[in-house]
């Protein structure tokens, strides 16, 4: 027997006391944790396929769907109707926000053996604003969109490349079938054209089919839909030559889909021919039921179906075949309105086993399958079936609107958030340290989700029901209602909460409002105690978006005694426009001198009561003062930071600053309780010259105990930091701004939070818009800590022990990718003795 996993039990158990004890895995380095691409809950997908730009080129293929969505996954710029996949994010393939109804895609080499590379072809209904301004057809090279001469007249139902001779000299040729007025038609290289007379009426599906397989007869284009044959009802027909030919007589409905399959493997029959549609009979055959393959002479089903009406109808045909002439059996698999024998129970996607057709969804599970396409994803080595369509329902396969089916079942294609995170932070959530994130998703992982969810370091959770009515959330955080008294923390979320008064917490069971609340959507809330320790409890403060008005309109800063909400200090007022309080932040700035903590507001105004202070100001609980001239413009965010880890705070400040108190700011500002200063050169301009910023800050020790110092991390919206490239976030070593690795997508983030590890260094959390960090897909919330370098620390927990042997045999022999720890594509015995040389001589 030959088999590249398998490892005898008494190796494994030497492997045991040859590992001996624990030590230091002494390779770590820092990097982005795997994540999740974001969740498809919307819209409508109708067809997929795999797309190289350059061919034999340096870049990669990437998986392109098309259909009729508005926005993909809720980011900016709009994603609609065409998309692009790349392994780790998706892009608008696109070139304008026009509105299209993709119906087909494939792959095509419209100059045959000339220099170009295959396009992309893409049908439906549309006609294009962008040149060439094609109707329902064009072709694309990855940049720019190329007519397929004036297009076709009507809507793009199917397109389908068929090589006429196989093998042989002649060139595969391009064909189109819908609503249009020569229902099918064939691309010559300069217009389009009818391939033969005969059809009337219009085609939704093809396939390639070879009636003999290996023999001598040449293979046949066939033609499936809603049209006659020479003047006789027929749904499908085979072209042969330069005719239309029957296939088994008719069909008796419209024909969805067609496809080959060959039922008996290496017996030496040919493949069969499969249809899918509208139908109830056909040549041959009364009882087909939406479903039946061509035998040579007539129609028979391909399995039985429930005999009674409602009739079954089917939409989609695919075959997986997971190791391609391997030694495993093809699937077959059939979408559409199925009814099983004795059942009227409705199934959407069935799959073909042993002379019946066997469930592969809940009946609880809503929707169609549209198409399934064998392909290989990017980054993948293995295929997998991928289906689009409109499936919902129950859990886990909600949503399969795009979903596999690879070795272990249908499941959505992606699984993460869906929407944008706008904050984060740190709380006991069940006295379990955790992350919470806010914001306008309405996925996490897993699940659907209502804006909040978090993180208790194995995975995202809900809090079960949030606020009622038409919300979203801007801001969280852990308030201690006695200080160091016994209260535990609680998690305040503030927003758009209409019912709740835009502020609520969570009591550990449901979440409540906060008295009457404030009258504008918070953005930033800070603890603050004016006596220090041993006097009265702190108050929350929370800063927001103020209510719209014009010019002196005055802004509010709101307090929480613990009983009610009220206002703090006089009004803010602004003579550019409506006042806004947007920051708050408190610090100490004499460390462990007599100095009491000092509150630190920002924002757009130009006083505070009678006080003259331009958009910064300090208040010690009794009186507000001016931070020396101001800042001249409005910020983003504050942050306390013990910059030198003595106690002595200063506070950071980030915006479109250019300005701190005169001294030239390029984004990021420093106040240490006299003074103004900057960070380094600071952050880039736009194209426009418009200042970039980081909006939230942190202090992290990524290596926890590690020889590392803590770092300030920022993110914001900036591509640029300290003059190098930085996208969306960067840390200061202490003389400059660097790099994250290679940063967010999107170069837009807007949340940090810190997890302390139990027993291993702290995990950052980074929120936003973004679909990938580090070139690793995770869509709006990323994860950056200490990684192995150490391929033998499979836990990465720092540490060469035998928990690492369990881990990897664990994934091993489940055969997960994760095993592959020496990354030659192969889960096999080197992997095992790479982890072994590691765990016995260390690295």
């Amino acid at each position: 027997m030959t088999c590249g996993r398998c490892i005898s039990l008494g190796f494994v158990a030497a492997a045991l006391w040859l590992a001996g004890p624990s030590r230091p895995a002494l390779g770590q380095c820092q990097g982005w944790l795997p994540g999740e691409g974001a969740s498809i809950t919307a819209g409508e997908f109708r067809a997929a396929t795999m797309f190289d730009p350059d061919g034999e080129g340096p870049l990669a293929a990437s998986l392109v769907v098309g259909g009729n969505f508005a926005d993909l996954i809720g980011s900016y710029p709009m994603i609609r109707d065409l998309a692009s996949w790349d392994g780790s994010r998706w892009t608008r393939t696109l070139p304008s926000n026009d509105t299209f109804l993709v119906n087909a895609l494939t792959v095509f080499d419209l100059d045959g053996s000339g220099p170009n590379p295959p396009r992309l072809i893409v049908g439906g209904q549309f006609r294009a604003r962008f040149p060439p301004q094609q109707q329902n057809i064009f072709a694309f090279d990855g940049q720019t969109a190329i007519a397929l001469g004036e297009g076709l007249n009507g809507e793009v139902l199917a397109l389908h490349v068929f090589d006429p001779d196989g093998d042989g000299p002649s060139p595969a040729q391009l064909y189109a079938g819908g609503r249009f007025s020569l229902g099918v038609a064939r691309w010559n290289g300069m217009h389009w054209e009818s391939p033969a007379p005969g059809l009337s009426g219009y085609v939704k599906a093809f396939t390639t089919y070879d009636p003999d397989g290996p023999g001598s007869q040449p293979p046949l284009l066939v033609a499936g839909g809603h049209f006659g044959r020479n003047g006789t009802s027929a749904n499908i027909a085979g072209l042969s030559g330069t005719e239309w030919v029957s296939i088994g007589g008719w069909l008796n409905g419209d024909v969805m889909s067609l496809t080959t399959f060959d039922f008996d493997g290496e017996s030496g029959q040919p493949a069969r021919l499969l249809a899918a549609g509208e139908f109830t009979g056909g040549g041959g055959s009364p009882t087909l039921r939406g479903q039946g393959y061509f035998d040579g002479t007539s129609w028979r089903p391909i399995a039985p179906l429930n005999a009674n009406q409602p009739f079954s109808t089917g939409r989609a045909l695919g075959v997986f075949d997971p190791d391609g002439n391997g030694g495993l059996s093809p699937q077959l698999f059939l979408a559409g309105s199925i009814r099983l024998p004795n059942s009227q129970v409705q199934r959407s996607l069935v799959t073909y086993q042993d002379g019946a057709w066997v469930p592969t969804v809940p009946n609880s599970t809503t929707g169609q399958v549209l198409s399934m396409t064998q392909l290989m994803l990017p980054g993948e080595n293995e295929p997998v079936l991928f289906i689009t369509g409109t499936l919902t329902g129950t859990q886990p396969q909600h949503p399969l609107r795009l979903g596999v089916i690879d070795g272990d079942g249908p499941r959505p294609f992606q699984n993460g958030f869906t929407g944008m995170v706008r904050d984060l932070a740190a709380s006991s959530v069940g006295g379990v340290e955790s992350v919470v994130a806010v914001g306008t998703f309405s996925r996490i992982p897993g699940s659907s989700a209502n804006g909040i969810a978090y993180h208790d370091g194995t995975g995202w959770s809900t809090f079960g029901s949030s606020a009622s009515g038409n919300s979203y959330y801007s801001a969280v955080y852990s308030y201690d209602p006695d200080d160091e008294g016994p209260m535990t923390e609680v998690v305040v979320v503030g927003g758009s909460i209409p019912s709740l008064g835009n502020v609520m917490r969570w009591n550990g069971t449901e979440w409540s409002g906060m008295g009457s609340g404030v009258p504008y959507v918070p953005t930033q809330f800070v603890q603050f105690d004016s006596d220090g320790p041993g006097g009265s409890p702190g108050v929350l403060i929370a800063a927001g978006h103020q209510m719209p008005g014009g010019p002196g309109s005055p802004g509010y800063l709101m307090q929480w005694d613990g009983q009610a909400w009220t206002q703090l200090g006089p009004e803010f007022v602004s003579v550019f426009g409506p006042a806004q309080v947007s920051g708050v932040a408190t610090m100490d700035p004499d460390g462990a001198g007599p100095l009491p903590r000092v509150l630190i507001v920002s924002g757009l105004f130009s006083r505070v009561g009678t006080v003259q202070a331009l958009n910064v100001v300090s208040f010690d609980g009794h009186q507000w003062r001016p931070l020396g001239s101001g800042l001249n413009t409005n910020t983003r965010g504050l942050y306390t930071w013990d910059r030198a880890g003595d106690g002595h705070e200063v506070v950071v400040i980030g915006g479109y600053i250019t300005s701190a108190g005169g001294v030239p700011a390029h984004g990021v500002a420093v106040w240490n309780g006299t003074e103004w200063s900057t960070l380094g050169s600071g952050f880039g301009t736009t194209s426009f010259g418009s200042q970039t910023y980081p909006d939230r800050f942190l202090s992290v020790d990524i290596d926890g105990a590690g020889p590392e110092p803590s770092r300030l991390y920022a993110t914001g919206y900036f591509t640029e930091a300290s003059g190098a490239p930085a996208a969306g976030i960067a840390r200061w070593n202490g003389m400059t701004w660097e790099p994250v690795g290679s940063g967010l997508d999107a170069s837009a983030g807007s949340a940090l939070a810190m997890l302390r590890g139990k027993g291993r260094p702290p995990t950052l959390f980074v929120g936003g818009g973004f679909q990938s960090a580090g070139g690793v897909a995770s869509s709006v919330v990323a994860r950056y800590s200490v990684v192995a370098c150490c391929s033998s620390d499979f836990n990465a927990d720092g540490y060469l022990t035998t928990q690492d042997l369990f881990e990897f045999l664990e994934a091993f022999f489940a055969g997960a990718p994760a095993a592959d720890i020496n990354h030659d594509s192969f889960t096999n015995s080197a992997d095992f003795f790479q982890l072994l040389t590691g765990l016995f001589i260390g690295c």
